[in-house]
């Protein structure tokens, strides 16, 4: 992902974490996704799973952050397949609903900020 994209979708993924969304208008708001910004939560996610991100990590966030992903951990390798097209990833984020997304997303944005900072 280049700097200009993560600049981009930034904003959208602070709204989400930082208001307090109602489930219902959530899954209106993953609906609205167009196909380039499932393809933006998916990288993250793709990148938030990867092995490199994970050993950068100190052993107290590591613990907390596998407490946060590992129940998820099929749902997660799903989304983050290349193979899959967006509009099912879409129906697929959406069915699984808010308690899922929200904790990854909150776990994505120390990553891009960090990236963005480089």
């Amino acid at each position: 992902m280049s700097k200009k994209v993560l600049q981009t979708y930034l904003p959208l993924l602070q709204f989400i974490t930082n208001h307090r969304i109602k489930p219902e208008c959530f899954i209106s708001l993953i609906k609205s996704f167009d196909d380039k910004t499932t393809k933006f939560i998916c990288a993250c996610i793709r990148n938030l799973t990867s092995k490199q991100y994970i050993e950068t990590l100190d052993l107290k966030s590591k613990r907390k952050y596998m407490k946060k992903i590992i129940p998820h951990k099929q749902f997660l390798k799903t989304l983050s397949k290349r193979c899959k097209s967006y509009k099912l990833r879409k129906q697929m984020i959406v069915q699984k609903g808010y308690g899922i997304l929200f904790p990854i997303l909150s776990s994505i944005i120390p990553l891009i900020t960090s990236l963005l900072s480089k």
